[in-house]
């Protein structure tokens, strides 16, 4: 099981993969400026687009995996 780090980070840009998927670039105080892959965000009634709108502020949930990391959850 891969470990869980949540932080408050800043959305400055969003990049789109694929059909559904995006690339967030993230400004965070403990981990600084992280690239992480944002799954299902671009589906119609996805419950994290919202919390990762550009230049949003948010609760985020990273997790760090083989390829680099990734968003499980924001708020």
């Amino acid at each position: 099981m891969r470990h869980k780090y949540e932080t408050r980070g800043s959305v400055l840009s969003r990049t789109p993969v694929g059909e559904a998927s995006s690339f967030v670039i993230l400004l965070t105080p403990e981990l600084g400026l992280v690239r992480a892959l944002a799954q299902s965000v671009r589906n119609p009634g996805a419950k994290l687009a919202h919390a990762l709108a550009t230049f949003s502020e948010s609760d985020i949930v990273l997790v760090r995996g083989r390829d680099g990391w990734r968003i499980s959850g924001a708020v």
